[in-house]
């Protein structure tokens, strides 16, 4: 039973005069035209032991040889969303019941019937339309006495979207029916339209538009409509199987009309035509439609690829060898734990984010320039088009950001302080986290449980790999191997491409499992940058400065000399930047 269900009978059980209002006010009329109105889940009251017979033809569910209800009571009842409804007496009443859904008012269609679900009592499900007014009957069986109990009508979201409109019979005797399956995950590109019950051997289409309608249409009912933007073909034309089966998969990379573009977020709904020369009349029906909203896949569990980093005090700065005095003093610092990115950030991924973001309206493509739309109007990154270097590419048919071939796997470059930001704040976005930037002033709130960049002493403790007493130069020691990370002059297979960058992990990760801490390509950090930060910084959890014009980089990249890869050593660049050797990974507390 429902939470809701459960406080409706808590209420009822513990204030009888509300309880006795109730029963007498919905407790169902003995006839058809006479129907009780009721709306919601309920749970709703009913009493028919003094009810007689309707006397409606029935035609219902078959049980013991009867297709009888009797003692029966009526209810009108109108659905609030489209799709599947259950109504049940399920555990609320010891009556022997039977129960049947009806559309068209008295003497309408039946949609769903029920005798015995639950030992004695009923439970039915059928496919509701939104704004549809149902007549709801319970009854019981030939001779079962009736009595009292209570029911409710339950609105059950499918995953994939939900069916509405009833198509109307064709020359099979029975409607087609549309169903789809797959995932609405728009990255997955998955889903299938199915439509079934079909006369065999004859040409149909599916098609798909903004609106949901209904009127009479040939020899069914046209349930989709333009809304002013259009309906949409999907061809060719499908010819229907032996057992009157057809079905398309859906390719969101097609080409296709703008307006037409299935992209995160749309909603569409989708609808069969099909020949039926053998029904005579128009020779030709549709099946009922289905209603699709599309969302973002491909994209895991919050903190998946993620490690987490336990609280341990440890030494920041520079240990030992030759380095710069803004790497000093030594001092203490204590982080509480965290998760970070076993990888940088890839082409692939930061190109799934720009198609999310553009499909809200939240980024514009100006240039080859990839611009923030509102907030701070930002520069977030290039493209292939603004920059030989970058390998995202832009496909305006479809609007939807790729890789070039072979880099989908490299780490994301020419990619600015703010395009980091707004990424992660995109993908606290898709797993329901609080985002931790402003986007107009971009100040960080650490509270939030979303994602962000790493502050600088974050970095550096993970950079270590968990290594200290005592501390090392690089995350593997005091000496550069060209086998362990991607500098300048390393030996990798991609020296002498530019970018020269190799795909994320593949070289060996450090004591915490992380990758490319050192090489392939700086990471941008949190924090402003500040000089003479260190002999001020905090014990707990450092920020950094709290203004500046320089952003914090760290790690080096794969056109640097060695000293640059130094755990300890701070780069720092003004955060519009878009480098060919810049790039970055998430924290997230």
């Amino acid at each position: 039973m429902n939470p809701a269900r459960c406080a409706h009978l808590v209420f009822f059980a513990c204030t009888a005069l509300v309880f006795f209002c109730d029963r007498a006010s919905a407790q169902g009329q003995d006839g058809c035209a006479n129907a009780q109105v009721i709306s919601g889940e309920g749970p709703h009251f009913f009493s028919n032991a003094a009810a007689l017979t309707d006397g409606l033809p029935t035609g219902l569910c078959d049980f013991a040889g009867s297709q009888d209800i009797t003692h029966d009571v009526w209810f009108t009842w109108t659905a609030q969303s489209s799709g599947t409804h259950i109504l049940s007496v399920c555990g609320m009443s010891s009556v022997d019941t039977k129960v049947a859904v009806y559309v068209g008012g008295c003497g309408g269609a039946v949609v769903a019937c029920n005798d015995d679900f639950c030992g004695l009592q009923s439970e039915v499900s059928w496919s509701a339309d939104m704004g549809v007014a149902y007549l709801l009957r319970v009854g019981t069986p030939p001779a079962a006495p009736g009595g009292t109990g209570q029911f409710t009508v339950e609105f059950v979201p499918d995953p994939l979207g939900y069916g509405y409109c009833d198509a109307l019979p064709n020359s099979t005797g029975v409607a087609a029916e549309l169903s789809v399956t797959g995932s609405v995950e728009i990255f997955q590109n998955d889903l299938v339209l199915w439509a079934e019950d079909l006369p065999a051997a004859q040409p149909g289409i599916f098609y798909y538009g903004p609106v949901q309608l209904k009127f009479p249409f040939g020899n069914g009912n046209q349930c989709v409509g333009s809304g002013g933007v259009g309906i949409f073909r999907l061809n060719p034309a499908i010819i229907s199987n032996s057992a009157g089966v057809m079905s398309r998969a859906l390719d969101y990379n097609a080409p296709t009309p703008a307006a037409g573009q299935i992209t995160l977020g749309s909603t569409w709904n989708f609808q069969a035509w099909y020949r039926d020369p053998a029904a005579g009349g128009a020779a030709f029906n549709l099946s009922n439609a289905f209603s699709v909203t599309f969302v973002a896949g491909g994209v895991g569990s919050a903190y998946d690829g993620m490690v987490l980093v336990p609280q341990v005090p440890f030494k920041m700065g520079r240990h030992i060898g030759v380095g710069f005095s803004d790497e000093l003093p030594l001092h203490s610092v204590l982080l509480e734990p965290f998760f970070i990115d076993i990888f940088e950030v890839t082409n692939d991924e930061y190109a799934q984010y720009l198609t999310i973001a553009q499909a809200q309206g939240r980024v514009a493509l100006v240039s080859g320039v990839v611009l923030q739309v509102g907030g701070a109007a930002e520069a977030l990154c290039d493209t292939n088009a603004s920059s030989s270097a970058s390998a995202i590419t832009f496909d305006s048919a479809p609007s939807i950001y790729g890789v070039l071939p072979g880099r989908e796997d490299h780490p994301m470059v020419g990619v600015s302080w703010f395009g980091c930001c707004l990424f992660a704040n995109e993908l606290s976005r898709v797993h329901g986290l609080n985002l931790c930037y402003d986007e107009t002033s971009f100040a960080c709130d650490f509270s939030a449980n979303g994602y962000r960049l790493p502050t600088e002493a974050e970095w550096e403790y993970t950079a270590r790999g968990g290594a200290y007493d005592p501390y090392s130069s690089f995350p593997w020691g005091d000496s550069m191997d060209g086998s362990r990370a991607n500098y300048s002059g390393s030996g990798d297979a991609y020296e002498g491409s530019s970018p020269a960058t190799t795909p994320v992990g593949a070289y060996t990760g450090n004591g915490f499992g992380l990758f490319d801490m050192a090489g392939n390509v700086w990471e941008w950090c949190g924090d402003w940058y500040d000089y003479d930060y260190y002999p001020s910084s905090p014990l707990l959890n450092p920020p950094g400065k709290l203004d500046g014009d320089l952003r914090v980089l760290r790690g080096g990249g794969w056109g640097d000399h060695s000293a640059y890869l130094r755990s300890a050593f701070r780069g720092s660049l003004p955060p519009g930047s878009r480098g060919d050797s810049f790039g970055f990974r998430l924290v997230a507390r």
